[in-house]
């Protein structure tokens, strides 16, 4: 069937570039060639087919509803405990009483199995005085002992102060949103403070690959807002019209985006949705929710990159899937699709299976490593439980990690693609440790610091605060990669 009518098949296509859009986009792009074969104003994209239509959902942050969890845990066993410090009285008893059994139900999955967080029993003291009804929510509950214990002498931290309640009473304010809007496509990489090479100030090289992700039926674009407006500077300036160059919106700022693919699983046969490389850094919870959102809604399965598992080179990206051929009336070659992760679409030969399994194993190793050291400084630095920070380290390892090893990786996979025998461990470990000493990763891993903290800030308040620690940081991990273990260089 011709390519340019494919599109009337389906109802749920994605329009041309808006007018609003044509304000702030550049003429390079909105006047493409690409754009004026399009049939009907519509760009088809293939994955309403597979059940996969634009959407938006809120979604929760796991790691704050955690630690809120830990803090009223907490704050509970330290009244029971400063109970038995007290003479024997019908308040006191009433007090721990009702204290014993909300931390019971507070420690178990009753309150936190639905966003809203209640208390799913009646709680009450023996002779039903001091009573918290089913359906209170877990801040009031905690709140109502905090003042029954304030009148028999017992302090209890503040909740509403307290910088676990501060994250979790932001837990919602992101969305996923999946779009096949060429406007969201094109400006992957320009409504958010960080930029790739797929920005729209950039027509030459790489820059004008975002045509050819616009255009192809094969790419759509998933990504993490608040829903806050992006402002920037116009693309178009009139010398003489000074209100040209004030900031204009372009669209929901972009704190993390993925481009969505539709591939070939040459193993089943079958087609899968990937999920290709996590910008500006890979943040855990961000690639969860993304992941659930679309995996839900998909009618086929969906596989991500920079999932956990993918640290190092997993067989799943490198030996299985393949993208479709496409070519598309009116763009040259270098303006197709850019793939942030190309070996991952490339087949290969299925000897690869072991070195493969090795390096996954390895590289997961040496970031639980980098892991804990991360946690150890921290913790001293800022004097904190070193408990509480760790998710927070797990999620900077990995971010490190992923863009440090993206080159070793690519190189490893070109090994392979291009008809290269099977690499001995020891070969594999050099290419990573030779890639990981680099002076340049010094800079790099400055980058990766201040990326992530920024975007956790919300999170972790001043956990990372201050130029001078992320510059300690920066060094401290860059040392201790330089000085890894013997266990894993030899």
């Amino acid at each position: 069937m011709n390519e340019l009518t494919i599109h009337s098949l389906f109802s749920e296509a994605a329009y041309e570039f808006p007018e609003s859009a044509q304000r702030w986009m550049p003429k390079w792009l909105t006047q493409h060639k690409g754009f004026e074969q399009v049939e009907g104003n519509r760009i088809f994209k293939i994955f309403s087919k597979f059940g996969l239509s634009d959407f938006r959902e809120t979604f929760e942050d796991p790691s704050s509803v955690e630690e809120f969890k830990d803090f009223v845990i907490s704050g509970l066993s330290d009244v029971i405990r400063q109970i038995t410090s007290k003479p024997d009285s019908p308040e006191v008893n009433r007090l721990e009483q009702v204290a014993y059994k909300l931390l019971r139900e507070t420690m178990g999955p009753g309150p936190w199995v639905t966003d809203k967080h209640r208390i799913t029993t009646q709680i009450a003291s023996e002779d039903k005085t001091f009573r918290l009804d089913a359906g209170m929510s877990v801040i009031k509950a905690y709140n109502t002992v905090k003042v029954y214990a304030g009148a028999q002498g017992i302090n209890m931290p503040d909740l509403e102060s307290s910088k676990e309640f501060k994250a979790y009473s932001k837990r919602g304010q992101f969305s996923v949103v999946f779009s096949t809007d060429p406007t969201d496509i094109a400006a992957m990489s320009s409504r958010s403070n960080w930029g790739t090479c797929q920005t729209i100030h950039v027509e030459q090289g790489l820059g004008g690959c975002i045509v050819g992700s616009t255009l192809s039926k094969f790419v759509g674009i998933v990504y993490i807002t608040t829903g806050n407006q992006y402002m920037a500077e116009p693309v178009h300036k009139n010398p003489n019209d000074l209100s040209s160059w004030k900031k204009q919106p372009r669209g929901e700022k972009m704190e993390a985006r993925c481009l969505i693919r539709f591939a070939i699983d040459t193993r089943t046969k079958k087609p899968v949705l990937i999920l290709d490389q996590m910008y500006p850094v890979y943040i855990p919870k961000f690639a969860q929710a993304i992941h659930a959102a679309i995996q839900k809604r998909a009618k086929i399965p969906v596989h991500d990159i920079s999932n956990s598992e993918a640290i190092g080179v997993q067989p799943d990206n490198f030996a299985r899937f393949r993208t479709p051929d496409e070519k598309t009336p009116g763009l040259k070659a270098h303006e197709r699709t850019y793939r942030d992760t190309p070996a991952a679409f490339t087949d290969k030969s299925n000897e690869v299976k072991d070195n493969v399994y090795f390096t996954k194993q390895y590289i997961h190793d040496l970031y639980m490593w980098l892991e804990i050291k991360i946690a150890d400084f921290i913790a001293d630095a800022k004097h904190v439980d070193r408990d509480k920070i760790s998710s927070s380290s797990r999620e900077l390892a990995k971010s490190v990690f992923m863009g440090l090893l993206k080159e070793p990786r690519l190189a490893i996979a070109g090994h392979y693609s291009s008809g290269g025998k099977p690499l001995q461990a020891k070969k594999i470990k050099d290419i990573f440790l030779q890639e990981l000493v680099k002076p340049i990763n010094r800079v790099k891993i400055k980058k990766y610091v201040n990326t992530f903290a920024d975007l956790r800030q919300k999170y972790y308040g001043d956990l990372y605060e201050g130029d001078e620690f992320r510059k300690h940081l920066t060094d401290y991990i860059y040392y201790q990669l330089v000085n890894i273990p013997e266990e894993y260089v030899i």
